[in-house]
């Protein structure tokens, strides 16, 4: 298995089928999915005892988003709402930006300061959402594999 995934991340495709037998199912969703966000179409065969095999996935089970210079990898299920979470940052970011520069050079009045607060309250807000739709795509990006 080792040798046709080298073989197959050097090439740039999956020339032939991938014996993946000794891996669990989970594994070898995590390899497919690998292969195909590196743009090296790939599926898991039933019909050819559980290879990988050239070919995109019947479904998509992920989403591919460029947040902050950075490409994520979101679930299917959770793009809508990771959709809706950018929509709010980015209306309120302007608005929260605008504030904080006429804060920089003048007082605010006490109504003035409370929308501030409460924009920086909703900012907050829906970073830590993020975060948490991101949560699976951070803790898969921390793990090394050493290849030797």
């Amino acid at each position: 298995m080792r040798c046709g995934l080298t073989g197959a991340i050097e090439k740039g495709e999956l020339n032939e089928a991938i014996e993946v037998k000794g891996c669990d199912s989970g594994l070898t969703e995590k390899i497919m999915l690998m292969l195909n966000r590196v743009g090296i179409s790939a599926s898991h065969s039933e019909s050819e005892d559980g290879k990988l095999i050239t070919g995109s996935p019947s479904d998509m089970k992920e989403i591919p988003f460029v947040i902050s210079n950075r490409k994520v990898w979101v679930a299917a299920e959770a793009a809508d709402k990771l959709n809706q979470n950018l929509d709010k940052l980015g209306q309120i970011h302007p608005r929260l930006q605008w504030k904080n520069a006429q804060r920089q050079i003048k007082e605010l009045s006490d109504d003035e300061e409370d929308e501030f607060k409460n924009l920086q309250r909703k900012y907050l807000d829906l970073l830590k959402e993020q975060d948490e739709i991101l949560k699976e795509f951070n803790e898969e990006e921390n793990l090394t594999v050493k290849v030797s």
